[in-house]
């Protein structure tokens, strides 16, 4: 009998600048030989995927949302589907843990980040409020699952201490990229973002919040820029942070947000990638870099060095460093070794991060 599976997906835009796109990839893989209903909390456009059933929640008041995905979910268990998924949701992670454990069914909830960092403490302003959102959501999404799925062993760990959660009902699958099949030159990269061809170009390619270090941009830009002249720097992505980092008036080109589809001709006109994060799980962007052969230097956050192989390991600086941080990324914009060094990378890491030992994981994890 082919597994049945409930996988709940909070967003979907085919057009998204996140990385949710590799789910939707995913999702079209595993319908081939699971019965899998797809129930989307928001969609922004018709759902044009080869899934074999799909249910878009409409309700837009939040507690008609929560409870219409509850019958919805409900639905499903009595339907017969005995395995429920969901990607970060915490209210879709709650509601499937519990309709799980009341019905025997089995119920898996992906995290991956240093989640526990941000756990508000009492007596600071709103601590109230953003455990009632946030914090008391999250612990219950987590405790509820039958297993956590997260992307590296690291956050495994961080799981266990900050959440109390055995180490036994968590496992690890890693997320993945795949060779583009297209790439424009960086001829073409270059004029079409309106880049000197000769000029070194620096990349930052995020959400534009705090945890992301988007505040450090500003910062980041003026020390390059005062040690490599004609430096461009590309900052790709919207958030909280893009008026303080226009107010700052550093040398920054802000892009706004790329779909994700498009991301490539970013990486091609690239010398060099940034990422300079205060929380990161399994950042997939380094695993973009990667695949693009574009050198990089990123802060030792999270699952960060069980994604970076070996021979670039001094890619990796202590985070809030930032004065080795710009070393780092003036050596890889100078050094034509770190940059070779930088472009074998990928051959290192493709059989551990491709599409298909990926999702070969996450079938053994979910569904055996």
């Amino acid at each position: 009998m082919r597994p049945r599976l409930c996988y709940v997906l909070p967003r979907y835009d085919e057009s998204t600048d996140t990385h949710y796109r590799y789910l939707y990839e995913m999702l079209d893989d595993i319908a081939r030989d699971v019965d899998l209903y797809v129930v989307i909390e928001k969609a922004f456009g018709p759902v044009t995927r080869p899934w074999p059933r799909v249910r878009v929640i409409q309700s837009t008041w939040a507690p008609l949302r929560a409870l219409e995905l509850a019958g919805v979910l409900a639905r499903a268990r009595l339907d017969g589907y005995d395995h429920f998924y969901t990607d970060y949701s915490y209210y879709a992670g709650i509601l499937c843990g519990a309709i799980a454990a009341a019905t025997g069914a089995r119920s898996y909830y992906w995290s991956c980040g240093l989640v526990g960092k941000y756990i508000s403490q009492w007596g600071s302003p709103g601590a109230l409020r953003k455990k009632l959102r946030n914090d008391w959501p999250l612990w219950l999404s987590v405790r509820l699952a039958t297993r956590l799925v997260t992307g590296t062993p690291r956050m495994i760990d961080h799981y266990a201490t900050h959440f109390g959660l055995p180490r036994t009902r968590a496992v690890v699958v890693p997320n993945w990229v795949e060779e583009p099949p297209w790439v424009p030159s960086r001829l073409e990269a270059r004029a079409a973002l309106g880049v000197p061809q000769d000029a070194p170009v620096a990349l930052f390619v995020h959400h534009l919040s705090r945890r992301k270090g988007a505040h450090r941009l500003p910062a980041l830009a003026w020390a390059l820029a005062g040690r490599v002249p004609g430096l461009v720097f590309l900052v790709a992505g919207d958030g909280p942070e893009r008026d303080a980092i226009s107010a700052a008036q550093a040398p920054l080109t802000l892009l706004g947000r790329v779909a994700n589809r498009d991301i490539s001709r970013l990486y091609a006109a690239a010398d060099v990638f940034l990422m300079p994060s205060e929380e990161e799980g399994f950042p997939r962007v380094l695993l973009e870099a990667m695949v693009h052969r574009v050198p990089f230097v990123a802060t030792d956050v999270g699952g960060v060095r069980d994604v970076v192989p070996a021979s670039i390991a001094s890619s990796v600086v202590p985070d809030g460093d930032m004065s080795a941080f710009v070393d780092r990324a003036v050596e890889r914009l100078r050094d034509s070794a770190l940059r070779e060094a930088h472009a074998h990378a990928w051959d290192e890491v493709r059989c551990r991060f491709s599409r298909s030992s990926a999702i070969s994981a996450w079938r053994a994890a979910v569904l055996s």
